[in-house]
């Protein structure tokens, strides 16, 4: 009997059992309900900025959660002058903002980098955030736009410097040398004899006089103004001056040189009293060009085009 009891109780458990697996609805398990989420991208359209070391981060944010990681493209626009890896950097992996599944919010990341040896002309950076390869969500794409203008604290452009030399003999009469006999000042016309170029920088009362020249474009005079230093009396001799151009690295290395010799016939001009046409300089987008009085052209020497007013910066 009791055996009996036994086999019915199994029973009744076997076909509870059965009946609760036939009611299951499956409610614990998740279900895929399709969805078009949109993407925005809180960035600004344009950025000016001095060259350092910074990074800029922009939030990317989705209206609704998905299942699954979404990637938005962080890319290089059409436009961009700035040098990849040199001047800057996309931080993101792959170049790409990952949504994680379940969440709403990424972050794309942009790093710029300082060059302390190097100043270059003002650079554009275009960042373009997100474009058709996005999956699962609809974006519009967002172009920022960065200026990176040359830090004040970087080193200058490449110079370019006009020398004059007049040592180079003695006046065997007297025993003197020229440097210590007379002074060559250097003065600049534009375009021809009616008025002064602002630079005075190689009219020092130096042996050798130097000048770094930072003009606009143009064409412009080199005239020489004599002085004898000492009382030689009357007497004719030339007086050999060499103007000397040459373009200078950052480091102070020569990267270009011309020169054009000139003898000054001083004679019994010994006052300052005349200025002497030795040559001319032209300038044509950042070329600078020596010249004689004979329009004999004696080399260029290029440097980086600066945007300058007419006259000296």
């Amino acid at each position: 009997m009791n055996k009996i009891y036994r086999l019915l109780l199994i029973l009744v458990v076997v076909s509870f059992g059965f009946t609760s697996c036939d009611d299951e609805d499956f409610t614990g398990h998740s279900s895929l309900v399709p969805t078009s989420p949109t993407i925005s991208i809180s960035a600004p359209s344009s950025i000016t900025i001095d060259e350092q070391d910074t990074t800029f981060s922009w939030t990317v944010t989705m209206s609704e959660a998905q299942i699954v990681d979404v990637a938005i493209y962080v890319t290089v626009a059409e436009g961009t002058t700035a040098t990849e890896h040199d001047d800057f950097d996309i931080d993101n992996s792959n170049s790409r903002v990952y949504i994680p599944a379940g969440s709403t919010t990424g972050t794309a990341m942009v790093t710029l980098y300082a060059d302390d040896d190097t100043r270059e002309e003002t650079e554009m950076l275009m960042i373009q955030i997100g474009d058709s390869r996005t999956a699962n969500a609809t974006i519009t794409p967002t172009t920022v736009a960065i200026t990176i203008n040359n830090s004040p604290d970087f080193a200058p452009l490449e110079t370019v410097t006009l020398t004059a030399v007049w040592d180079n003999g003695d006046e065997t009469a007297v025993g003197e040398s020229f440097c210590s006999s007379f002074d060559v000042d250097v003065l600049f016309l534009v375009e021809d004899f009616s008025g002064y170029h602002p630079d005075f920088s190689m009219a020092t009362g130096s042996c050798p006089e130097v000048g770094d020249l930072d003009w606009a474009d143009g064409h412009y005079w080199v005239t020489t103004n004599l002085y004898g230093s000492v009382d030689l009396g009357e007497f004719a001799t030339d007086i050999p001056v060499s103007l000397q151009l040459t373009r200078y690295n950052n480091d102070g290395s020569v990267a270009s040189s011309s020169t054009v010799l000139i003898d000054e016939q001083l004679h019994s001009d010994d006052d300052g009293s005349s200025l002497y046409l030795v040559g001319y300089i032209t300038v044509t987008n950042g070329v600078y060009e020596l010249f004689d009085a004979d329009d004999t052209s004696y080399g260029d020497v290029s440097v980086q085009k600066m945007d300058l007013p007419a006259g000296v910066k």
